[in-house]
């Protein structure tokens, strides 16, 4: 199976704390990457197309197997994965090679997991050790379609904008803040702005908007 980038970057929501040794990496499925800390969870869904990519993956059979073996759910360390994803080929004019291979049947045989970058150059092979104990199961928190459709109210914007405007608010509130950001959303109508508010450790109140965006068909 394979990782790319989205996959990784994911562990900036796990936790940092060492009393949450399961929650310190990133959980690994065949379908998706897990990472949290408690307070917030990034879910990302792995690459598509594995059976294509499994195809036209370079083969090394003195390094590693190419197999369509299905991967038993791991959890990998962050700190082991930050700098594994320095190794990723982003560039690689081969888009099947900007991803990590995850080799399933030596990582379901061992304690540790056997992921490779390529680069046709170079081939780095990396084997972190898994961490054990059960992972949450997250999938009790999300909202399923039923709900979504009865208790929410779904509105877009720009993630870019959004996310310049949160870490401005975030920023001005400062430590005494604990950097909280009051978030407000119209309750029917999805055309009219997020309200945002913020306090300044020296009592000033800041206010701010930010607009929906018409969300693509």
């Amino acid at each position: 199976m394979f990782l790319n980038q989205h996959n990784l970057d994911s562990i900036r929501c796990a936790s940092k704390e060492d009393s949450k040794e399961i929650l310190n990496g990133l959980f690994i499925s065949e379908k998706e990457t897990v990472a949290t800390d408690g307070f917030q969870m990034l879910i990302v869904e792995t690459p598509k197309d594995k059976k294509k990519m499994t195809n036209s993956y370079p083969a090394k059979d003195d390094a590693y197997a190419i197999t369509g073996e299905a991967l038993k759910s791991c959890v990998l360390p962050s700190k082991s994965l930050k700098d594994i994803r320095k190794a990723i080929p982003l560039k690689s004019p081969l888009p099947v090679l900007r991803n990590l291979y995850l080799d399933a049947s030596f990582s379901n045989k061992n304690g540790t997991a056997k992921l490779v970058a390529n680069s046709l150059d170079n081939v780095q092979v990396f084997q972190p050790k898994k961490i054990g104990g059960d992972y949450p199961k997250y999938e009790n928190l999300l909202p399923t379609e039923q709900t979504l459709k009865e208790n929410y109210t779904r509105y877009t914007f720009n993630g870019r904008l959004l996310g310049e405007m949160l870490q401005t608010l975030a920023k001005m509130g400062g430590k005494g803040g604990l950097n909280v950001v009051k978030i407000h959303l119209p309750k029917k109508d999805i055309t009219q702005p997020a309200y945002m508010e913020v306090k300044t450790e020296e009592g000033q109140e800041v206010r701010a908007l930010v607009m929906p965006v018409r969300a693509r068909a």
